[in-house]
């Protein structure tokens, strides 16, 4: 999984430079595709979200996380890579970092659901 940190169409000025961020990334995404390798992935939105945790046995909802934090996540894209460096590789041609974002590699860890 490619976690993209920051949101780096937040720093389009125009319509244009935010079609052409798309435009980089639909086409990164492509080749990812053609590969097999493009399992899927998602733009979050700008609007923040919520966050949660169990405090006291009562579960607490707050707004955020807030767009001024640095660990802001702006999308994800699920892929299907050899190993790490491999994925390395892969991700080393994503418009994220073009952009000036940051792209955080992991590995899903496939659970069985019939695991007890």
């Amino acid at each position: 999984v490619f976690l993209f940190h920051d949101s780096v169409t937040a720093q389009a000025q125009t319509d244009e430079d935010y079609r052409a961020i798309l435009s980089d990334f639909r086409a990164w995404g492509r080749t990812l595709e053609a590969e097999g390798r493009l399992l899927g992935g998602h733009k979050l939105t700008e609007e923040p979200g919520r966050s949660m945790r169990k405090s006291g046995g009562a579960v607490q909802v707050m707004d955020g996380p807030f767009a001024e934090t640095k660990e802001l996540i702006g999308g994800l894209v699920v892929i299907e890579a050899d190993d790490y460096d491999h994925a390395v590789e892969l991700a080393k041609a994503c418009p994220q970092l073009k952009y000036g974002g940051r792209i955080e590699v992991r590995q899903v860890d496939e659970v069985s659901h019939d695991q007890g």
